[in-house]
């Protein structure tokens, strides 16, 4: 792949990623949200093509957790929570035990009606609880024209908290709901932040 040329808007070669690279999927939903895929099909589809997965529902780790005993795959344990100004934030652990506590302590007794509601934990709060445990935090969509990135209009950090929070990334890059220009905008933000190929599959 040109060095210079990071992002890449096709399919990529899976086989020939998987060559140099680790390849997971770090961003799918289950029918435990708003997916539609059960993990059994997720872990069988990721088996075929050879790659990890993450399965990050909104505010739930059932899939998650149901994945991780399938032992001839790669997965992350992971989350995308809805703070309660409305943007998402993903959140992945080292181990399922740490992911079950971090939703067991700090998740759970400030959910909302429904899986796709938002908490009633500010972005800021989620960020310090989450950072309790040994975890890579994220922020997907941030350009999402839509309230959930945190790059939008609707969404403002409190006085000089954006400043202290580093070592956050932004993943998602690519979203149907998002527009080619803030996909793009979001795959340059990333393949420069990490220094490494994005493919970005439509």
């Amino acid at each position: 792949m040109d060095t210079v040329n990071k992002i890449q808007f096709e399919k990529p070669d899976i086989h020939e990623l998987n060559r140099a690279y680790t390849v997971a999927d770090l961003h799918f939903h289950t029918h435990y949200s708003d997916g539609v895929n059960s993990v059994h099909d997720i872990a069988r589809q990721a088996e075929a093509l050879g790659i990890g997965i993450a399965i990050t529902d909104h505010n739930d780790i059932q899939g998650a957790v149901e994945i991780d005993k399938c032992k001839r795959i790669l997965s992350i344990p992971g989350i995308e929570i809805t703070s309660r100004e409305g943007s998402h934030l993903l959140v992945y652990f080292y181990d399922v035990p740490s992911l079950k506590a971090f939703y067991r302590e700090d998740l759970k007794p400030y959910m909302g009606n429904g899986v796709m509601s938002s908490t009633l934990l500010e972005m800021e709060d989620i960020i310090r609880r989450a950072r309790r445990f040994k975890t890579v935090i994220m922020f997907p969509h941030p350009y999402c024209a839509a309230y959930t990135g945190v790059c939008n209009l609707q969404f403002t950090w409190p006085t000089g908290s954006r400043s202290s929070m580093p070592g956050i990334l932004t993943s998602g890059t690519c979203n149907a709901r998002c527009s080619d220009s803030t996909s793009a905008r979001a795959s340059w933000a990333a393949a420069t932040a990490i220094r490494c190929p994005i493919w970005a599959v439509p």
